[in-house]
């Protein structure tokens, strides 16, 4: 191939590319080249490199631009400048951009030369420039967030958290990336926690949301809000766990004061009517299958409307409290002191030998009652009524017989001057 097909071929290519000699001179620019320096291929031939890329090049990198084009007329190798470097020129028609200059030494037929071949990065570095700012956007976000966020790899390592998560639970930063996940939470949540992760992984599920407990700094339990998603990698292998964590302790509070509300008499802190049925159920089930004797007692305090008349509702309320106290005291762990609700209070004795059991329980009832109680700085005295109705073995009553009869049992008490206990005959 002769010297005019080589330039043709080398005019025809689409990288920039620049021939200088020894001496510094520009042998050959091709069209791609005097596009980049906005100029003609025939005005670059001729001129000085170091004048020429001086020129254009912006303020910021004429330093070490300097370096670049000594390396490039003494017909140094890439290599003495790590291969590449990058610079931003501003051309003579106004247009910035940002070019990547490699170089690399010809020697053809005792001919020594430099090919300096230029390349129009502007796009690439705008590209960069929008990802660094995504990125620190994101990390803005991230650590500014007001809910709890964390990255843990596949081998459950914490790899980085922000402030909330940090003050939700105590530690520092460098404090929680030290631990796994499985450290920070409670022993009773992880198979749960685990199990959904797996799910994950496998594809079944794309994220999961799990209310669990983590392990303040100090020991103490808090109860969070876990929403969980994995993020693949380019081969859409599993790469990191990113996990958004939310403070639901007070939330759980209330939940629970809900709940113990809904089976809880609100004066008293007795089981209310909802769970009296349960325990009886559950005490009666007991009798059948052990073929045991159990006992469910009615009870309601004697005059307790004249009582409130006189002295008030206010008066009254204190008053049941403290004899729901005392109920509580006359019997065992065991068995269910209820409140129904005013004066009434049914008992459920799970376990008795026979009638003299119940009797004696009945008669300390009577007994601590009957004691004077102080409240609001007046002493009352009070008595009350009790129905008893005893399941034995050969009994075929189910939960609400037993209450009926008991119910019966204290009407009959009440009907004879009260301040008392009768057993249902």
């Amino acid at each position: 191939m002769n010297d005019s097909l080589a330039s043709a071929a080398l005019d025809l290519s689409p990288l920039a590319m620049i021939v200088v000699n020894p001496a510094g001179s520009v042998l050959f620019a091709n069209h791609a080249a005097a596009a980049i320096l906005g100029s003609d291929n025939k005005q670059l031939e001729g001129q000085g490199i170091c004048e020429l890329l001086s020129s254009v090049a912006d303020d910021g990198d004429a330093a070490f631009f300097q370096s670049v084009l000594s390396s490039i007329t003494s017909l140094q190798s890439a290599a003495h400048l790590n291969g590449r470097h990058e610079f931003s020129i501003s051309r003579p028609d106004g247009v910035k951009l940002d070019v990547e200059l490699t170089q690399q030494p010809l020697n053809v037929k005792d001919t020594s030369a430099n090919l300096v071949v230029l390349s129009d990065i502007s796009v690439r570095k705008s590209r960069e420039l929008a990802l660094n700012e995504a990125s620190s956007n994101f990390h803005g976000a991230f650590q500014d967030a007001p809910i709890g966020m964390m990255l843990v790899d596949m081998e459950w390592q914490i790899t980085r958290v922000n402030r909330s998560i940090c003050d939700m639970l105590g530690y520092a930063e460098e404090e929680l990336v030290s631990r796994t996940f499985q450290e920070i939470t409670h022993p009773e949540d992880i198979h749960t926690d685990l199990e959904l992760v797996r799910q994950m992984i496998a594809g079944d599920i794309n994220d999961y949301r799990l209310e669990k407990r983590y392990f303040h700094k100090d020991g103490h339990v808090i109860w969070m809000l876990l929403s969980a998603s994995l993020l693949r990698d380019q081969y859409q292998l599993p790469a990191h766990f990113i996990f958004h964590i939310q403070d639901i302790s007070e939330y759980k509070k209330i939940q629970k004061q809900i709940s113990e509300y809904a089976y809880q008499d609100p004066l008293t802190n007795l089981p209310n009517r909802r769970l009296l049925q349960d325990r009886l159920n559950q005490a009666l089930t007991h009798a059948r299958r052990y073929k045991r004797c159990m006992g469910v007692m009615f009870l309601d305090i004697d005059h307790f409307k004249a009582i409130n008349d006189t002295h008030g509702h206010a008066f009254g309320d204190e008053l049941i409290k403290s004899v729901a106290s005392r109920l509580s005291e006359c019997v065992r762990s065991a068995d269910t002191v209820c409140r129904l609700g005013g004066d009434e209070f049914v008992i459920v004795i799970s376990e008795i030998t026979n009638q003299y059991d119940i009797s004696v329980v009945a008669r300390k009832i009577l007994k601590s009652v009957s004691r004077p109680i102080q409240v609001e700085g007046v002493e009352a005295q009070v008595t009350m009524s009790v129905g008893v109705m005893i399941y034995d073995v050969e009994s075929e009553d189910d939960a609400d017989m037993l209450m009926k009869k008991a119910d019966q049992a204290l009407y009959e008490m009440k009907r004879e001057g009260k301040n008392g206990f009768r057993i249902y005959k």
